[in-house]
């Protein structure tokens, strides 16, 4: 059986996760930046990071990082939104784009690394073996708030005077629509190789944004297992 890395940054997470984790002896959670992984050099066979380049400074970086640490012929799946094509469907269209723009420019660091992990992951050495896009659908407010933040990014970007033209609208805009599409990538990687394969769309390409899933050689992630030799 091999063993499980978990890797955060910040100490109450870890602490929250040693908690959850106490009675599973595979599990490791270690305190450690992503851009310097407190991970052995090619040690790693599994690895997952799942919304996670969002939010670095340097994503180029970390998807280095982790291909440091896997082993050749490792697996790595990297998930990442991008929200330059968040589409909502309010009444007022320009609030909606103004919404957007706002998500891009102000609330996320790196709002476009979805479609860009490929060229990323490219590189710096893994091998994309394939690339699925898929185009998830909210019609239901709640569920679209509680998953993508809209009420508080809405009154961030009120606040901040990016809606000056229809900055009591902006809010009531964006409640009622119906339908929150969200582009994610999930990268794949594993293994070396200069192949790379593009799928089709697994969801109804009308609705943007899209997700992709990408099949690469050689591994990493944010959650890393290690496995024994037998």
């Amino acid at each position: 059986m091999g063993n499980v890395i978990g890797v955060d940054c910040d100490p109450v997470m870890i602490a929250a996760a040693q908690r959850r984790t106490v009675e599973y002896s595979v599990v490791d959670v270690r305190l450690g930046d992503v851009h310097a992984l407190p991970v052995a050099a090619s040690s790693v066979d599994r690895a997952r990071a799942d919304r996670v380049l969002q939010h670095v400074d340097d994503p180029a970086a970390v998807i280095a990082e982790l291909r440091r640490v896997t082993r050749p012929g490792a697996v790595v799946t990297l998930a990442e939104p991008d929200w330059a094509t968040l589409a909502i469907d309010a009444d007022d269209l320009r609030t909606s784009a103004d919404f957007t723009r706002y998500i891009c420019a102000e609330a996320v660091k790196n709002s476009s690394i979805g479609r860009q992990l490929a060229r990323l992951a490219g590189a710096v050495g893994f091998t994309v073996r394939s690339i699925q896009p898929v185009s998830p659908l909210f019609s239901d407010y709640a569920d679209a708030d509680r998953i993508l933040g809209l009420t508080r990014s809405g009154r961030r970007a009120v606040a901040a005077g990016l809606h000056r033209r229809t900055t009591s609208r902006t809010l009531a805009c964006v409640a009622p629509a119906t339908a929150f599409p969200g582009y994610l990538h999930l990268l794949h990687c594993g293994g070396r190789g200069p192949s790379l394969t593009q799928l089709p769309p697994v969801a109804d390409s009308r609705f943007w944004p899209k997700c992709s899933r990408i099949r690469l050689s050689r591994s990493a992630g944010m959650s890393l297992s290690t496995a024994k030799p037998v």
